[in-house]
């Protein structure tokens, strides 16, 4: 059975090594060791679980060893006569006096410890001919204490089990730990000079060695030494028979009692100590440096707070000196539990969950299919490694079910602390290759099915330019797809086609996700150049997204400024109304949100000037005349200062709007217009110039990032347009939006010719109980044909007169007579709407309303002033129009 064990650890090692040899030879292996090649493998998670978890390991084996060599000597000690202190304390001065002396020559200089790890190796071999030879020696003390010289009889006595008090997974814990060094070479990675090569075939011989010298060693005692001797005893083989003493479980010598029954059957018994010393102090030397080594990699990764202290380190070979004291620390104090059957099972768990993950991370590496991962050690299987993974959880349980769950704690605490934490670090690992494998697979399987109404899902393609200049539309627009579905936001820069332009983009880009990440939006980010609008909202419309993965709402904040005519701004308007238009005509459904206060763009809130001054004190790095020169950190951090004065008296602002507003209202924010933006304004208006050396972007207050409670919408249906008005505004009410649990009102439009009747009121809400909307009240409005007020009427006619044709000089989307008189039903109907809008809505948290159709004849500037009546004065206001596709469905 000893055989067995020690073939398992040897099984276990050795599929372990292999899966190191394949993920060290897939690149530059860097100090660290395990921890390195977990880490770049798995991801920081794993890694810096892990490595804490085998830096404790390698403490705790170092003590193991320490404890081994002073038990060992102690016991020399007594057999001489000679002792101190009781046996435990006596361990215990022993053992933290030679960690010393071990840290001592640590601290003096790796080449020094490497230097000693050859020389140990000759006392370590003189053991082992020793041992040999005294088989073949026989005395009569050796024969009373059990010794029987080589004898068949005895190997058959011997070769079957006798675990007595212990089980088979309490001795593989004890011996377990002797096959733990197979990971000494991978551990001190960042001081070989070819780590490739080295580590899998060093530690393949290594292992290969140990494991024939600790079968001959099992074999050799097994044949010449029985399992109990009375001291007394010399003959123990009679007539083909061992003979059993009358001490049977409590002799005090025999192979089961004697733990030194190595040195007894030696030709001269100091050897066996000298080599007892040599090899514990060598596993010892390889424990001490190796943690210290890994522990200092970690903190360099900077993955913890606080440990980033240890990462310093001294001299030429950088040694980790304040790791050294750690480490130190650590070993002493389990130095001082003095027993060495306690310790070796806590280090058995450690080392098997590090095997278990280094098993993983090949496998899972394999398994990914990433072009990344081509290790010139070819001998590896990843189902292998898989099987090597599962073998070494059930060992650890197995072993001790106790001891393998608080490992498991351990890790999974450590694991949930840094998912938590998101380390800024990419590294390349196999996790994001298996993303990528697992969501291409995704795409690949829903472009199999046609869509189905019941999975229908509002994915939003905001045009939003810089996300960081307009924080509310993105939160509103966040609220809504709470990253369970598609939302991606646009940038649209006018810049003529040169070498310029990918490198604006992806500057773009890059600025993008790194606010929207830290402001905790699941979005995606794109930017395009385009001349306008409405060309940006075609080449997005053909080209966005990748088979279901698709943009079915085109969102778009209002345009504020839109009344202020000029032939700039009717160009402006042209392009907005025809945006919306190409939408439409693209099969998109379209979203508009407008807020009752003036301005989205919070940069654009009378501090844009502000900036513009800033960014000319000191354009591009260049200091003004007669002042020294400045490096570009202390550029940017000067330039951030000026940016952060400019933005923080809008921020009082806000604060004031803020606190006036009823207490069951937000303050609004209206976006936009997603105006063409040239290099120039790029660079006064993008979030790098609030960025300062971080690159991230400052995090600018919006009202919708902070949940209304008790918050009501009202939802005006006023068309069939598939029932993505109704579903909408739904969804605003769900979990993660900052109107969760908000009541929901539906209104619909009825005629005064036919009255409404309590029984329509009851189908709809019959209708909306079927479609599961869950509702408040339903109310049927009339009215909505009658002709508006006079005052609506006059503040409608002052909007659309600098848009007015004049004479027969007519420019391209002027209104004129014709027009007025063309669309006068739909002018009285949109504006009759905005003041039942008032009547019935003005103290909702929000309006979500059917959004009216541009027709190819509308005039743009026509159009926007019936959104403007609709929408004026009210809370924040979002009008909705389907592609008549039905998302809603009565089945289930």
């Amino acid at each position: 059975m000893a055989l067995f064990i020690i073939l398992l650890a040897s099984l276990v090692t050795i599929v372990t090594t292999i899966s190191t040899a394949a993920i060290t030879t897939n690149g530059e292996v860097k100090g660290g060791g395990v921890y390195y090649m977990i880490s770049r493998t798995l991801g920081p998670e794993f890694g810096g679980s892990i490595g804490l978890l085998f830096c404790c390991a390698n403490a705790v084996a170092a003590a193991l060893y320490i404890v081994g060599l002073a038990e060992t000597v102690v016991d020399f000690l007594r057999d001489h006569n000679w002792s101190v202190f009781d046996e435990t304390n006596e361990v215990r001065v022993i053992g933290i006096a030679t960690c010393i002396i071990l840290m001592a020559i640590i601290c003096i200089g790796i080449s020094i410890e490497s230097k000693l790890q050859q020389i140990m190796l000759i006392p370590f071999t003189l053991s082992m001919i020793c041992f040999i030879a005294g088989t073949f020696i026989h005395t009569e003390t050796k024969e009373k204490k059990g010794f029987t010289g080589y004898s068949a009889v005895t190997f058959k006595e011997n070769l079957l089990p006798s675990f007595r008090d212990q089980s088979f997974f309490t001795i593989f814990s004890i011996y377990f730990p002797a096959a733990t060094g197979i990971m000494a070479g991978a551990n001190i990675s960042g001081d070989l000079k070819n780590p490739q090569m080295a580590i899998p075939r060093g530690t393949l011989l290594a292992i290969v060695s140990a494991t024939l010298i600790y079968m001959g060693t099992v074999l050799v005692s097994g044949s010449v030494w029985v399992r109990d001797a009375d001291g007394v005893t010399r003959n123990w083989v009679v007539d083909g028979n061992i003979l059993k003493p009358n001490c049977t479980g409590t002799c005090q010598y025999g192979l089961m009692n004697d733990y030194q029954v190595v040195s007894e059957i030696s030709a001269w018994p100091p050897m066996i100590l000298i080599g007892i010393l040599a090899s514990t102090l060598s596993s010892a030397l390889a424990s001490l440096v190796s943690a210290p080594k890994i522990f200092q990699a970690v903190a360099a990764d900077n993955l913890f707070p606080y440990i980033t202290w240890f990462k310093k380190g001294y001299g030429a070979d950088n040694a980790p000196r304040r790791a050294y004291a750690l480490t130190f620390a650590i070993t002493v104090g389990m130095i001082l539990i003095g027993k060495l059957d306690l310790i070796a099972p806590i280090i058995s768990n450690f080392f098997l969950c590090t095997y278990t993950l280094v098993n993983y991370a090949c496998f899972d590496a394999s398994y990914s299919n990433s072009p990344g991962f081509r290790p010139a050690f070819r001998f590896y299987s990843m189902w292998l490694s898989l099987l090597g993974s599962v073998v070494c959880i059930a060992i650890m349980f197995v072993m001790s079910w106790p001891t393998a769950l608080a490992t498991f704690m351990a890790f999974a605490a450590i694991f949930v602390f840094l998912k938590k934490n998101k380390p800024d670090v990419n590294w390349g690992s196999s996790t994001q290759a298996n993303h990528y494998k697992s969501t291409l697979a995704g795409l690949q399987r829903m472009d199999k099915y046609d869509e189905h109404v019941k999975n229908y899902r509002p994915q939003i393609l905001l045009m939003t330019g810089e996300p960081s200049a307009r924080p509310g539309l993105v939160d509103f627009a966040g609220s809504i797809t709470r990253g369970a579905s598609l939302l991606a936001c646009a940038n649209v820069i006018t810049h003529a086609p040169s070498h310029r332009l990918s490198a604006l983009t992806q500057r773009s880009d890059s600025r993008a996700k790194l606010w929207l990440r830290e402001r905790g939006i699941k979005s995606f980010a794109v930017t395009i150049s385009a001349n306008n609008l409405h060309e940006a909202t075609n080449q997005l419309a053909q080209s966005y997204g990748i088979g279901k993965l698709v943009p079915n709402i085109f969102f778009y904040g209002f345009k504020t400024n839109w009344a202020k005519g000029g032939a700039e701004k009717l160009d402006e308007c042209c392009h907005y109304v025809s945006a919306i238009q190409a939408a439409f005509d693209h099969h998109m459904s379209v979203a508009v949100l407008r807020n009752r206060m003036e301005g989205f763009d919070m940069l654009d809130r009378g501090n844009r000037d502000a900036m513009k001054r800033a960014s000319e004190q000191w354009p591009r790095g260049t200091p003004p005349r007669g002042r020294p020169s400045l490096n570009p950190v202390m550029h940017q951090e000067l330039f951030r200062d000026r940016a952060r004065r400019a933005v923080g008296q809008m921020g009082k602002r806000f604060s004031k709007i803020y606190a006036s507003e009823k207490a069951n209202s937000m303050p609004s924010f209206e976006p936009p217009q997603n105006k063409q933006l040239s290099v120039p304004d790029i660079a006064i208006n993008g979030v790098h110039k609030l960025s300062g050396a971080s690159g991230a972007g400052l995090q600018l207050p919006s009202p919708f990032c902070v949940r209304i409670r008790k918050a009501r919408i009202d939802v005006w249906w006023l068309s069939d347009d598939g029932g993505l008005t109704l579903l909408l505004a739904h969804l605003l009410t769900l979990e993660k939006s900052y109107l969760e649990d908000a009541e929901l009102r539906v209104f619909t439009v009825g005629s005064q010719k036919n009255p409404v009747m309590d029984s329509d009121k009851l189908d709809l809400a019959a209708l909306l109980n079927k479609f599961r909307i869950n509702f408040v009240d339903v109310e049927t409005v009339v009215g909505i044909e009658q002709k508006p007020h006079a005052k609506t009427l006059e503040t409608w006619e002052t909007l659309i007169t600098p848009y007015r044709a004049v004479g027969h000089r007519q420019k391209e989307g002027e209104i004129t007579e014709h027009d007025l008189t063309m669309h006068k039903g739909k002018t009285y109907r949109h504006l009759r709407c905005g003041e039942l809008l008032q009547k019935y809505s003005e103290d909702a948290d929000l309006i979500v309303v059917t959004l009216p159709v541009p027709s190819k004849g509308t005039p743009a500037p026509l159009y926007l002033s019936w959104l403007e009546m609709m929408s004026r004065g009210l809370p924040p206001t979002l009008l909705v129009r389907g592609n008549h596709s039905s998302v809603l469905t009565f089945y289930s």
